[in-house]
């Protein structure tokens, strides 16, 4: 119901939108910050971004609607986002859906570049968000990698002592095959 009525007060504003986007964000009702999250206003607009931004970390332990601000915003932006909250003293406790998309932001990386980020990501709540970093991390291929998936082997939920265990052999797997390779053709490059 907030949120419906917050989209139509965006549609019927007309000149005053940015001022109302403002509001919107600066709103302590995380209904009300989570639709003015998706305005499309955010990509053109430096300081509404950054509101945004603050927005949604104000309002990530209560709720998931907030993702959708990964809908909106330029590649750039959405790094800058999941980076910032990846990155914050309570992601931990953020809500599952959020730290996914802001995971998914940083997947697909072959190397040790957001390996802080997957570590502290990996100390989340929601056994799903460690599940996800622990199959993350086997896709880095880097020996770092392997101490926060030992620690992930621990873990209550069994998904996630799976994926900890499918992770640490692929790495173990990929460096063994290098090894073998650079043995016989020597060092890439």
């Amino acid at each position: 119901m907030i949120r419906s009525a917050a989209a139509a007060a965006l549609d019927a504003v007309g000149t005053q939108r940015r001022v109302l986007l403002q509001q919107m964000l600066q709103s302590k009702s995380p209904d009300v910050v989570a639709t003015a999250a998706q305005a499309k206003d955010l990509t053109s607009d430096a300081d509404l971004r950054e509101l945004a931004f603050e927005g949604v970390l104000r309002f990530a332990t209560k709720q998931s609607e907030s993702s959708g601000i990964f809908d909106v915003l330029e590649k750039s932006d959405r790094l800058t986002l999941a980076l910032k909250l990846l990155d914050h003293k309570d992601m931990a406790s953020f809500h599952s859906n959020l730290v996914d998309r802001a995971l998914d932001m940083i997947d697909g990386r072959k190397d040790a570049k957001y390996l802080a980020q997957l570590i502290r990501a990996s100390r989340s709540e929601y056994s799903n968000t460690r599940h996800k970093v622990a199959q993350m991390l086997g896709r880095t291929f880097v020996p770092e990698s392997a101490d926060p998936l030992l620690e992930l082997l621990k873990d209550d939920a069994k998904e996630v002592r799976a994926a900890a265990q499918a992770s640490l052999d692929q790495i173990a797997n990929y460096l063994d095959e290098r090894a073998k390779w650079e043995k016989r053709f020597g060092k890439a490059k």
